[in-house]
Parts: C-alpha cells; structure tokens; sequence
C-alpha cells in the first residue's frame, strides 16, 4: 500500500474509467452493492 500511496494520478486513465467509477460509486451508495463484495471482486 505505501507504493499505491506515492503514485501520481494519471488524468487520462480517470477520464476514460470515469462512467465506471460513477456506477460504481452509485451502487454504494443505493446499497445495491456492499463494499465488501466489491473488493472481493
């Protein structure tokens, strides 16, 4: 994890992966999804 934490955030892969996040984001928040299932994926 202390790897991942010194990464830089690269703009152009959030823009492309940005609808997935979204759904995703929505999921958890309508409880359609459990945070733990999802990371389990």
């Amino acid at each position: 994890m202390d790897d991942l934490g010194r990464s830089r955030v690269i703009l152009k892969k959030v823009i492309t992966h940005r609808p997935d996040m979204l759904k995703v984001a929505g999921s958890l928040v309508t409880n359609q999804v459990r945070a733990c299932d999802l990371l389990r994926t």
